[in-house]
This record gives C-alpha cells, structure tokens and sequence, in this order.
C-alpha cells in the first residue's frame, strides 16, 4: 500500500500547489463558512491577526547570546562564581517558553553580568592606580 504524502486538517484536502509536485491546503467546499479558508481579499500581515511575540524567534537567541559572551568575559576576569549563576538563569530562562517575558529576564541577566564586569574592571584599575 502507498504511504500518504500528507495529512490535511478538517475542511480541507492537500492539492498540489501550481503542478510542482508540493502540496498546500485548499479550502473544502462542503464545510461551513467558520471552517473555510481565508477570504481571498483578506490583507496579508493584518496586524489585527500577528501575533505580538513572533519576533522573538528572531530577538531571544540574539539576547541569549549576549548573555553567553558576558559570561565569557566574567569566567576571562576569573568571576568563576558570577559566571556560573549568570549562565544558570540564562539557561533555566532560555530553557522555557518563549515570550517578551523571558526576553526581559535575558536582558536583566546581561545587565547583571555586564554590571558586574564593569565594577571588577573599575575595582583592579584602581589598585593599579
């Protein structure tokens, strides 16, 4: 027996997308009009419909990261200590769901271990001194 190439969900059946062989859904028309397919004349990108966290796919790895080569510069400085509970919390943040709340966690972490960086910097340029 063939494999099925692919499973449609309810209301609407796989046909193949311009005759090359891929397939996408196409509304079925012996459903209702709730389970159909978006209108045609149906703005693409209507802010009404996007969802608000999407761009964290794209900016939580970019702060995470940050947060990686922050933890670089302490375990550089010999923060040992600093450097492993900075990259616990990161992990354990990063670890979980994905949202502008973690985003903020990341953020406050990096300030954290930047801060810290900084104040060692200032502290051993000053017995130099």
């Amino acid at each position: 027996a063939p494999c099925p190439r692919a499973t449609a969900s309810a209301g609407h059946r796989l046909a193949p997308a311009n005759g090359r062989g891929s397939s996408q859904p196409v509304p079925s028309s012996s459903v209702g009009p709730y389970l159909r397919g978006m209108p045609p004349d149906h703005p693409a990108g209507d802010s009404a419909t996007v969802d608000p966290d999407a761009s964290i796919a794209e900016s939580l790895p970019r702060v995470y990261r940050a947060v990686l080569d922050a933890v670089g510069r302490l375990e550089r400085l010999g923060m040992s200590h600093e450097a492993l509970e900075c990259r616990r919390r990161a992990i354990a943040v990063y670890s979980r769901t994905w949202n502008r709340k973690s985003q903020r966690k990341l953020e406050a972490i990096l300030a954290r271990a930047d801060g810290a960086a900084v104040e060692h910097e200032r502290r051993a340029a000053l017995r130099i001194a």
